[in-house]
């Protein structure tokens, strides 16, 4: 297969040496419909890529499906850190977003997610430990209702990022994190790829 100059190094956004270039060339982030200075669409690239080659861990002394746990909540964590730059490039709002995220088929994110053992009782988990508005989203996830699912990613950050979640939570086994981590992390690297990809 050919060489295409335009693609980034493996785990890359779409198409990012283009972007490179053309920033390099003195092209603002304004070209590509984003907000924002260079070193944002710089900061957001970086740290797609990062998330998106974190695929693993090495824990030692620990059995191999704690590590996939680990590493699923992991790049969860870093995923919706860079889907919060990606936001902001947009100057949009989490609780807004609804719109953005449509076209990439949230209710089926919601319903494959459902249809994993144990993940009503990983969120029941959660939702104490979030706060009132992802609580809220959380309880229609769990309701069947409609939802916006990225808060079923932004608690995961929240509740990892402050110690209190570990690969097997409340019960949990770490094979089912793994199932709705892979679920998410699928869905949050899509939207962000095919989003970028549409503006290059």
């Amino acid at each position: 297969m050919a060489f295409d100059s335009n693609e980034g190094p493996p785990n890359s956004l779409p198409k990012w040496n283009l972007c490179v270039r053309r920033m390099q060339a003195g092209e603002y982030p304004s070209a590509f419909g984003y907000t924002g200075t260079r070193s944002d669409l710089y900061r957001f690239g970086n740290r797609f890529r990062f998330a998106k080659s974190l695929t693993g861990v090495t824990l030692d002394q620990y059995g191999q499906s704690t590590q996939d746990g680990y590493a699923g909540l992991l790049q969860t964590f870093t995923a919706w850190s860079a889907f919060e730059i990606f936001l902001r490039l947009q100057d949009e709002r989490q609780e807004d977003c609804q719109p953005l995220i449509d076209p990439y088929d949230p209710k089926g994110l919601a319903e494959r997610i459902h249809d994993i053992n144990q993940s009503a009782q990983f969120y029941e988990f959660l939702k104490p430990l979030v706060r009132q508005k992802p609580r809220e989203q959380l309880d229609k996830f769990l309701n069947n209702e409609e939802c916006n699912v990225t808060y079923l990613a932004s608690s995961i950050r929240h509740v990892f990022a402050h110690g209190t979640l570990a690969a097997s939570p409340g019960g949990v086994d770490a094979d089912n994190i793994v199932l709705i981590t892979r679920e998410i992390n699928s869905f949050l690297f899509g939207v962000m790829e095919a989003d970028f990809a549409s503006r290059l």
